[in-house]
């Protein structure tokens, strides 16, 4: 068997690439016969025949193909959703590929510090904390004395301004005047059921968020890390014209509207 520079001399399989120039798609196999099958309807070896790695494991990896949006293959480890797939129309292609084990998600892309220190450099406002996104107990005072007060941001009220500031950094923004309560329907971003990292929350005026009411303008704010069941935490830029970083219990999800990330 054939190892690959840089890689551990781990038994197993050897998987081969191939490429197709129409669909821009590639596809992994062990299976000669399939390679010689689809090169014969125009694909193509890529990496000039030799394999690309080489896994051990008893952890099946599962392939579907969906013939109807552009020969789009699927490699999963959930077998619940294999077969739901199965059911939904993707061809369900058996184990393919097998892993070792199966790894930590992918964090998503999202960068809370350099957010915090490009906003409050925008204000000409001092950097005074830190960030931790898997703190257990609420940081204050990331950044205080802000310049500007009520108009600090584009002349958004603080909370809001935040928003717009974010919003700004993905080519969009917020229209109109608004406050606290509608910066997560406003900011156009899909809705979601539940706390995303790098998602906005906005919470209903007079509602109750980390046990008090706020206000009638509502509030809103940013998610920047999720112990699911346990907590969420925020950046919240908020009415003692501070910029907080605050864990709050998983029952206050049940108080807000949340949207997915720019």
């Amino acid at each position: 068997m054939k190892i690959l520079a840089g890689m551990l001399p781990i038994l197993g399989y050897l998987y081969i690439v191939l490429y197709n120039s129409t669909l821009k798609n590639h596809l992994y196999t062990t299976d000669t016969n399939e390679k010689n099958i689809l090169i014969r309807s125009g694909w193509s070896i890529d990496n000039g025949g030799n394999p690309v790695f080489c896994s051990g494991g008893s952890v099946p990896i599962y392939r579907t193909y969906n013939a109807g949006i552009s020969g789009v293959h699927l490699l999963i480890t959930d077998s619940n959703e294999y077969n739901t797939l199965g059911v939904q129309g993707w061809s369900k292609e058996g184990v393919k590929l097998y892993a070792v084990s199966i790894g930590k998600l992918i964090a998503p892309s999202f960068a809370p510090t350099a957010l915090v220190q490009g906003f409050t450099t925008a204000l000409g406002a001092p950097w005074l904390g830190s960030i931790n996104v898997d703190a257990t107990a609420t940081i204050n005072k990331i950044s205080t004395n802000f310049t500007i007060y009520n108009g600090s941001y584009k002349n958004y009220s603080q909370c809001v301004a935040l928003i717009e500031y974010y919003l700004s950094q993905h080519g969009r923004g917020l229209s109109g005047v608004v406050y606290g309560y509608g910066a997560a329907a406003n900011s156009g971003l899909a809705a979601s059921s539940a706390p995303i990292i790098g998602g906005l929350f906005s919470v209903p005026a007079n509602e109750i968020w980390l046990n008090s009411a706020v206000g009638y303008t509502g509030h809103t704010g940013i998610i920047i890390g999720i112990k699911s069941g346990v907590s969420f935490t925020t950046l919240e830029n908020n009415f003692a014209s501070s910029l907080a970083q605050v864990v709050h219990p998983w029952s206050d999800i049940s108080h807000a509207n949340f949207t997915v990330k720019p």
